[in-house]
C-alpha cells in the first residue's frame, strides 16, 4: 500500500526522496510512481505517493529519527515562480551597491 505525502513550501521532489525514502536514488522511484517529471515544480497542499518498496529503511531511520524535513526549491512559492532580484556585477553602481576603495 502506498502511502500519501503532503507537500510542504518550498519542497522538491528530490527533498521528498530524501524525508520518505531516506536516499536521494529514491527519486527515480517517486517521479516514476507519480507519473512526473523529477523536476516538476511541487505545489504546497499537495500529495504525492510514495511506495514502501522503495524506501531504504537503514537510510530512512537515520533521516527520522532527526526529523529531518528538508526544503530546497529556490525562486518559487507555492508553484508560482518568484521574480529574483537583479544581482551582479552588472547591476550594480559605483558608490551605491559597489564601493571602490
Amino acid at each position: 500500500m502506498q502511502k500519501e505525502v503532503s507537500i510542504l513550501k518550498g519542497q522538491t521532489f528530490a527533498d521528498i526522496a530524501i524525508q520518505e525514502t531516506g536516499w536521494m536514488e529514491g527519486l527515480y522511484d517517486l517521479a516514476d510512481t507519480n507519473e512526473l517529471s523529477m523536476t516538476e515544480v511541487l505545489v504546497a497542499g499537495s500529495t504525492v505517493q510514495v511506495n514502501p518498496d522503495d524506501v531504504n529503511q537503514q537510510e530512512y531511520r537515520s533521516v527520522s529519527k532527526d526529523n529531518v524535513v528538508p526544503a530546497t526549491a529556490f525562486g518559487y512559492v507555492l508553484g508560482e515562480e518568484v521574480e529574483q532580484a537583479n544581482e551582479g556585477i552588472g547591476y550594480w553602481g559605483l558608490e551605491i551597491d559597489f564601493i571602490v576603495q
